[in-house]
């Protein structure tokens, strides 16, 4: 069966919750599959949560949704090449040359020789990246292979993670690079028999945990923040005055080749907001755009990216405050004859590039970013970027995207829905985006950063 597994193009090893939420194990058949570079189709329990990620796109919790994920994965083959190679990379932890590498070896050699043996190091830099959420990072990832051996450490969750495999990984890395500023940077930074470079990407929902106060400074050569706003406020916040030449500002990266497709006919009358989820995106104020747009043309709709509020877990546990702000929008919506019926929900996907084909002006409504990666990827399809005057968006975005309030965030909507020569307009924040933003300049911003620890 092996033999037959490298010209398959996906291996189910779905089984339903009332196994899957009572095994202890990675299933034999996901391994067998991973090994041979197939993406795995499986149930979402915690094990294999915890060494895939929460994002792994091939995950059903039931069977409708495991059918739903086949059909739309045999579709896409980036989805395919990307669950691919996630299965592929957790599976080589365990084969039997990892096994006995990691974990019998270390117990069977003698200590004295253990610790005077260090392990052989290949040519490129070892770089391991650790934490629970690497979406962020992956494409950057990818790129950067050619010139680091990347090793990947999944946490499950901010706060569990195998020691054992995070203390191996640690002490047979050059570099450690910790995607999010949470218990994984704390880990790192506090091995006191294990101290290496650490590299931390810090997004903007660490400022309001005390996380970073845990770190030990000493062992972070970097601390990357996405926008200068959310780096002035951690210094402010945790004192890192002492620090601040460690902190250091690298751009959020576009892959703008896959956004730059052609627009649909009817591109501009479609309003688009990729997010709406927790209440600081305010899905309130897109509704209240929308309806001023539509008292001029009742064309415009609005297109929602992204999972539907009752589809989180605390929406349904009755989370106070989150889940009566959506039940009143959502009433809103049923109940409004101009939104009824101009409102829909795409819901989530890794479709980006084709959605962003329809949309004609992306909305940045929230109450404050770190960066909004959805304004520079819709800017890099030619929509029309739309930002609220959050804190620090006039730092990142040029100031011609930035409006005060509802009533300008509509006329620049009508406007770009107006002009007879739209295309040229578009041509002009793709540019921006190119110049800016794209991969190639960010990746080189990181490599210089590495290269130099």
């Amino acid at each position: 069966m092996l033999r037959q597994l490298p010209g398959m193009s996906l291996g189910w090893a779905w089984r339903p919750a009332a196994l899957e939420d009572h095994t202890l194990e990675l299933s034999t058949k996901f391994l067998e599959y991973g090994i041979s570079g197939l993406p795995v189709l499986l149930n979402a329990n915690p094990v294999v949560r915890g060494v895939l990620g929460d994002d792994y796109p091939l995950f059903a919790r039931t069977e409708a949704q495991a059918r739903a994920r086949l059909a739309d994965a045999m579709c896409d083959a980036s989805l395919l090449a990307e669950a691919g190679a996630r299965c592929k990379a957790v599976a080589g932890r365990y084969t039997i040359a990892a096994i006995r590498r990691d974990y019998l070896a270390p117990l069977l050699m003698p200590t004295s020789l253990a610790l005077e043996t260090p392990l052989p190091k290949p040519g490129k830099p070892r770089l391991l990246v650790a934490g629970h959420d690497l979406k962020f990072a992956d494409t950057l990832l990818g790129r950067l292979a050619s010139r680091y051996e990347i090793t990947r450490n999944y946490w499950w969750g901010h706060s569990h993670h195998d020691v054992h495999l995070s203390a191996t990984s640690h002490d047979d890395a050059d570099v450690v690079f910790c995607e999010w500023c949470l218990p994984n940077a704390v880990w790192h930074t506090t091995q006191p028999q294990r101290q290496k470079p650490v590299v931390i990407r810090f997004h903007r929902q660490e400022l309001y945990t005390e996380h970073p106060r845990r770190l030990n400074m000493a062992h972070v050569r970097r601390m990357i923040f996405v926008g200068e706003e959310t780096r002035r406020a951690a210094i402010e916040t945790f004192q890192w005055q002492a620090h601040a030449d460690k902190l250091v500002v690298i751009p959020n990266y576009v892959d703008t080749a896959a956004f730059d497709l052609p627009k649909t006919p009817d591109a501009s009358f479609n309003l688009g907001i990729a997010g709406v989820v927790p209440s600081m995106k305010r899905l309130d104020l897109a509704l209240d755009v929308l309806e001023a747009v539509r008292h001029a043309d009742p064309r415009f709709r609005l297109f929602i990216k992204g999972r539907r509020p009752q589809e989180y877990p605390w929406f349904r546990q009755g989370r106070q405050g989150e889940t009566v702000y959506y039940t009143q929008l959502l009433a809103r919506i049923a109940d409004t004859p101009g939104l009824r019926d101009a409102v829909v929900f795409d819901g989530w996907g890794t479709d980006m590039g084709a959605w962003y084909q329809k949309i004609g002006a992306i909305l940045s409504v929230s109450d404050y970013e770190s960066f909004h990666l959805a304004v520079a990827e819709g800017a890099a399809s030619g929509a029309i970027p739309i930002v609220r005057n959050w804190e620090g968006a006039d730092e990142i975005y040029p100031s011609q995207w930035i409006c005060r309030d509802v009533q300008e965030m509509a006329g620049r909507i009508l406007a770009q829905a107006r002009d007879p020569d739209i295309a040229a307009q578009r041509a002009q924040v793709r540019q921006h985006i190119q110049r800016t933003f794209d991969i190639s300049h960010i990746e080189a911003q990181y490599d210089r950063i590495l290269a130099a620890l």
